[in-house]
Parts: structure tokens; C-alpha cells; sequence
């Protein structure tokens, strides 16, 4: 059976790591990159959803895996620092989340393409979505970590709260757009 590529849908030669037609990247080989990290695509709501949630898990495992390796090679030094601690931990969290939903939200935003609020009231670049929701968390954590909680900080998690809210529930194009079939 004959495969095409997802993106221009130009015949793929057997065996092919890029599309001839379009120089798509195909096959990868990593489940990390193909469910998480790629870029291309799309990403309907349900999968999205799946996958936020299977990213959140992984951040929290992975800062309570962090933690316990804290504990066991530096157990006096945490007790007395304990804000550093936290410090590291948040930072390690926004480091996680960057890496693991970037490229979750840019193939959400490709689903979204041309019917969406976000892209009239925010930007017609799906990146800019991506960047305002980890840079609005970021800005949360930090306002967090310096105890500097209040009205801003509200703002900023009720702004990113309600776009994130958005890229869940938002229906997305019906049928094969710019960016392919939805994954």
C-alpha cells in the first residue's frame, strides 16, 4: 500500500526519512517526539486533552523522582533550604512543562486554524499562543516563588486558565486543512 505524506500529501518512496515533495520529517522513531515534541500536524481535542494530562504526570513524577534524589545526596543542606529547594523544583516543573506541551499546543492551534477566537484576538501565529501560555505560567510560578501573589498574578493564571480552557474545548476544523489530517 501506497503511504503519503501528512502534510502536502505527495507520494512517499519506501523507506524515506524526509518527504521528497515538502522535506516533511517522517518516521522519527521516538515515541517522545512523535506524541509530545513534533511541531507538524494537527492535534484534535480529545488527543490534546490525553496528552496535557500524560504531561502533567510526567512533570509531577519526575519532580517527585528529582526531590527524593534531593533528599537521599543532600539531606542536612534541604532541610535549611528550603526555598531553594522550591526554587529548583518550580524552575525544573516550567522547564518540563516547556518542553513536554510547546509542541502539544502549536498542532492544538493547527487544528484550530482559521475558525478560532484565539487566533482573531491573539495572533494568527500558532507559536505566540504557545509562548503566552508557558510564559504566562512561568510569570505565575515566579509571582509564586517571590511571594509576590496578588492581583497580577490573577490576572496571568485566569488568562492562561481561560485559553488553556479554549485549546480543550474548542471544536477544530472539520476534515484535511493546511496542516494535514487531524492526529
Amino acid at each position: 500500500m501506497d503511504k503519503f505524506c501528512s502534510k502536502c500529501g505527495a507520494r512517499l518512496h519506501e523507506g524515506a526519512n524526509f518527504c521528497s515533495s515538502c522535506g516533511k520529517r517522517l518516521n522519527s522513531g521516538s515515541w517522545l517526539y512523535e506524541k509530545f515534541l513534533r511541531r507538524d500536524g494537527r492535534l484534535n481535542r480529545w488527543n490534546y486533552f490525553k496528552r496535557s494530562f500524560l504531561a502533567v504526570l510526567i512533570e509531577v513524577l519526575a519532580m517527585l523522582a528529582l526531590a527524593i534524589v534531593l533528599a537521599i545526596l543532600i539531606p542536612n543542606e534541604i532541610s535549611q533550604n528550603d526555598d531553594l529547594i522550591a526554587t529548583l523544583l518550580f524552575v525544573f516543573f516550567i522547564f518540563c512543562n516547556f518542553y513536554l506541551t510547546y509542541g502539544l499546543i502549536i498542532r492544538r492551534c493547527h487544528d484550530l486554524r482559521e475558525n478560532s477566537l484565539l487566533h482573531t484576538f491573539i495572533s494568527r501565529d500558532e507559536t505566540s499562543v504557545a509562548k503566552f501560555i508557558i510564559v504566562g505560567s512561568a510569570i505565575s510560578c515566579i509571582l509564586e516563588i517571590f511571594e509576590l501573589n496578588g492581583m497580577i498574578q490573577n490576572l496571568v493564571d485566569i488568562t492562561v486558565g481561560i485559553v488553556s480552557i479554549y485549546l480543550i474545548f474548542a471544536p477544530g476544523e472539520i476534515g484535511k486543512n493546511e496542516y494535514g489530517e487531524r492526529d
